[in-house]
């Protein structure tokens, strides 16, 4: 970025005029320090408002002069909404028609009218997703020029106009570069060193926030009563308070809120914005109202970060219970803390990155949208498991949100057609009608895929294939593509499927722990498992109310074992499976079964789940125990901390279920000449107190160790080739996304 006092082309330097329009006291912050160095860098701006809470006191304290274009407000019915919305359009116009600014920012649709009209530049700001804020997403994106917005939030249709970044609003004015708390600009509230609570309730008048429901008068007695025998509680209102309530309102000047928020020990309200702010501020953040689950920042913040937690108006004995957790932890500030140093290692200072965009513009967002045409790519996944599918689902949801083309291919194998049908995904089915399990068939099988997907590939064009089937490598090797095979499965174990797959695959990306014999040169090891794609506690969320079973209950898996690589090997016998009935029958435990075999003995079969196959994670995740032949699940099993045991020739075998298991204590295995030894140790763990949160200390434990699979597969397929030099260059990258 250039600036006059520094650029030794200061010649070639443009001043500017910028027309700022801010809504909301939020909107201030934001580009409040965009606009400070503007002056500073000799540009010349206009700040326009209309009246929305304390906005215009805000102004006033920080000695900005601007033009309130509403300056008597409005109501909160749809018809005074949409006159108001006219009064500004018509107020705006006369404005920007007599400054004739280079370009309109802000985050009201009025920009985006008044500047088609006038043919002047618009960027409309926004944090919110398209489908939260349909109305203004309808009334602003269309004639808006560019939309810059967060890279977790949704735009739709739009998606061409959007200049995106890894950051939220409240970064650009909370980020640690741009804020410190200062706990002296609290000495009016009188505190000392007490412990304080912080609660903000919304007006939510909004037009999107028609039928949205927030903290009432009930709720905030029950908050209130449960808060204050633990410290101070205050509350930040932009409605009017019950009578009741006015002793808690907090009397502090708003240049000063933030420095409440920051020193609070738990921030509680329905606004999304100061949610937002006290989570960036690692304050304990919980949100009460009809929007918990929609917005993409605050679904990031939550679970990808863990600084807040949201709620619906329905469920308010959960935001309850969850105070009291709050109030129970040891050092929770510490531990938000903690996360918080986590997202900012991941996320940029919004204002610098504005500031960029902003003195360097139009060229500036014309080369990203240009840079972000030119580096769209097509990617083919081939799924022959539904376990490869799972692991991709939330890498291809990230890619597509990048404007990549996807193409999915798949075979007839248990639930996976079935998964994808239920996720309304199109996808290609390469092997209908599926094979029998001979040797001669599984060549077969391999020809017809081969053929099949060549004629895919050829319709298609794909600039990288992805998966773990060997007509992956084929194919892509036959057309000079490059391809990825993933997997995590060690080369003795897969030696037929690896001596026909490893020599054409362009790179072969496994968990560290893997071995690929004498293809090392093309291994990228992460440390990590593909399971954590999927069930990362980032990105999945157990929900008991999907588990019909209201007992406690061991889950069994029984696996077909009908892959190549299973010949020769067994799993759990009928009559073992018995004996494992009845030994949980006696220990207190519901016995229910998973399996991808039909099974034939109806005194099993009784047993066996009728669930959605996109359920069965959290039938694992509740499950006291989970026995099973599958490899598969019973890396599931470790990743949600649930104990489990496996019983198959494989046992001992594969490097991931050993570190597993030695590493980390997360699972047992056992082969099939030792069946006494599987049934003493299901009946020792299932006589053990107290055994699940044992083994969610140890899950924990992992995920210290592990990186965010989905995040840097993401960028790893986003940036092939780069991507593996990068690796090859420096394996310790990869730690970017812990």
């Amino acid at each position: 970025m250039l600036h006059p006092a520094s650029s030794a082309n200061y010649a070639e330097y443009r001043l500017m005029k910028y027309l700022f329009y801010l809504g909301h006291p939020a909107h201030f912050h934001l580009f409040r320090n965009v606009i400070d160095q503007l002056h500073k860098d000799g540009h010349e701006t206009r700040i326009v408002i209309k009246k929305k809470d304390v906005l215009e006191n805000l102004l006033q304290t920080y000695n900005y002069p601007y033009v309130n274009i509403m300056p008597q407000g409005r109501k909160d019915n749809r018809f005074s909404i949409a006159l108001g919305l006219i009064h500004r359009d018509a107020k705006l116009f006369t404005i920007a028609r007599q400054d004739r600014p280079d370009v309109m920012v802000g985050t009201s649709a009025e920009i985006a009218h008044v500047g088609r009209v006038l043919k002047i530049p618009s960027i409309v700001v926004n944090e919110d997703d398209y489908d939260v804020v349909p109305r203004f997403s309808q009334l602003a994106y269309p004639a808006a020029d560019y939309i810059l917005a967060p890279a977790c939030c949704r735009v739709g249709k739009w998606q061409q106009k959007k200049i995106y970044y890894n950051g939220y609003h409240e970064l650009a004015y909370l980020h640690p570069s741009r804020f410190t708390p200062d706990r002296g600009r609290l000495e009016p509230l009188g505190l000392g060193h007490e412990r304080f609570f912080l609660l903000r309730f919304a007006k939510l008048t909004a037009h999107h926030d028609a039928g949205i429901r927030g903290i009432d008068q009930g709720i905030a007695e029950n908050i209130i009563k449960r808060l204050e025998p633990h410290g101070r509680v205050f509350i930040s209102a932009e409605r009017d308070l019950e009578p009741r309530f006015e002793k808690y309102r907090i009397e502090i000047d708003p240049s000063d809120m933030h420095h409440a928020l920051a020193f609070a020990d738990i921030y509680i309200g329905d606004s999304q914005t100061m949610t937002a702010e006290a989570a960036v501020l690692g304050t304990p953040a919980l949100r009460f109202n009809d929007f918990a689950g929609r917005i993409g920042y605050l679904e990031e913040l939550e679970n990808r970060y863990g600084l807040t937690f949201g709620f619906r108006s329905d469920q308010a004995s959960a935001l309850l219970e969850k105070i009291g957790e709050f109030l129970a932890m040891d050092d929770i500030r510490a531990e938000w803390q903690q996360r918080r140093r986590h997202m900012l290692v991941e996320k940029i200072d919004v204002t610098a990155f504005f500031l960029s965009i902003l003195e360097n513009f139009p060229e500036s967002a014309r080369n990203i949208l240009s840079l972000k045409k030119k580096t769209s790519k097509k990617y083919l996944f081939y799924f022959g498991h539904p376990a490869q599918y799972l692991f991709f689902k939330p890498i291809i949801r990230k890619l597509r949100a990048n404007k990549h083309g996807i193409i999915l291919v798949a075979k007839t194998k248990d639930v996976l057609t079935n998964l994808l049908e239920n996720d309304s995904e199109k996808f290609i089915n390469i092997l209908p009608e599926g094979r029998k399990s001979t040797r001669f068939f599984i060549l077969i099988a391999l020809l017809k895929r081969d053929l099949r997907l060549l004629k895919i590939a050829l319709k298609n064009k794909p600039d990288l294939f992805i998966g773990s089937d060997p007509s992956i490598a084929h194919v892509a090797f036959l057309l000079r593509k490059p391809s990825l095979t993933i997997l995590e499965d060690d080369y003795v174990v897969i030696k037929k499927l690896a001596d026909i797959t490893f020599p054409f695959s362009s790179c072969i990306v496994t968990p560290t722990v893997c071995n690929v014999g004498k293809w090392e040169d093309k291994k990228i090891g992460y440390q990590g498992y593909m399971k954590l794609s999927y069930l990362h506690p980032s990105v999945f969320t157990p929900d008991k109310e999907k588990v019909s079973i209201q007992t406690p209950y061991v889950l069994l898996r029984l696996a077909s074992l009908t892959a190549h690589h299973d010949f020769g090997i067994n799993g759990l016998s009928s009559d073992l499976v018995g004996k494992l009935i009845k030994l949980i029958c006696i220990h207190g435990r519901t016995v229910v079964i998973s399996s991808e075999a039909i099974i034939l003995d109806q005194s099993i079969n009784q047993y066996v789940l009728k669930i959605k196959p996109s359920d069965i994670h959290h039938y694992l995740y509740f499950s006291d125990l989970f026995i099973s032949d599958s490899q598969s699940m019973s890396v599931e099993a470790a990743m949600l901390g649930t104990p489990s045991i496996r019983f198959s020739d494989l046992a001992g075998k594969i490097s991931v279920l050993e570190e597993l298991e030695h590493r980390y204590h997360l699972t047992f295995g056992f082969p099939t000449s030792k069946p006494d030894l599987l049934l003493a140790k299901t009946v020792d763990l299932l006589m053990k107190s107290d055994l699940k949160k044992k083994f969610i200390i140890r899950k924990n434990i992992m995920l210290e160790d592990k990186i965010h699979v989905s995040d840097f597969f993401t960028w790893f397929i986003e940036n092939w080739p780069e991507s593996y030099q990068i690796m090859k260059e420096n394996p310790e990258y990869q730690l970017r996304f812990k």
